[in-house]
């Protein structure tokens, strides 16, 4: 449930402090800006990742009741996850830093 987040030019970690996630991950993505990742797991929850405030993120709890398949930016504040439980979800995101 951790992830590590590398910065490609140097190859140097940028953080090791994303790790909420208590069951495995199953998607991540990046926002456009490359300023925020969303990630989805098999714990039923979705979270949305600030490299700029690494220790703060913004929690979407059960999002799907058997877990998370995918996660992906569906806009500017927006993202939209799929689970198990056979649906789609549009989420707003805010509190974003």
């Amino acid at each position: 449930g951790k992830i590590v987040v590398y910065d490609t030019g140097s190859w140097e970690v940028a953080t090791d402090r994303w790790s909420a996630h208590t069951a495995r991950i199953q998607s991540i993505a990046w926002n456009a800006a490359g300023t925020h990742a969303v990630s989805g797991g098999l714990d039923t929850n979705v979270h949305v990742w600030s490299v700029g405030q690494p220790g703060k993120r913004v929690k979407a709890a059960n999002a799907h009741k058997d877990g998370v398949n995918g996660v992906v930016w569906a806009g500017e504040g927006k993202v939209a996850s799929v689970g198990g439980d056979a649906a789609v979800k549009l989420w707003k995101v805010e509190g974003l830093v």
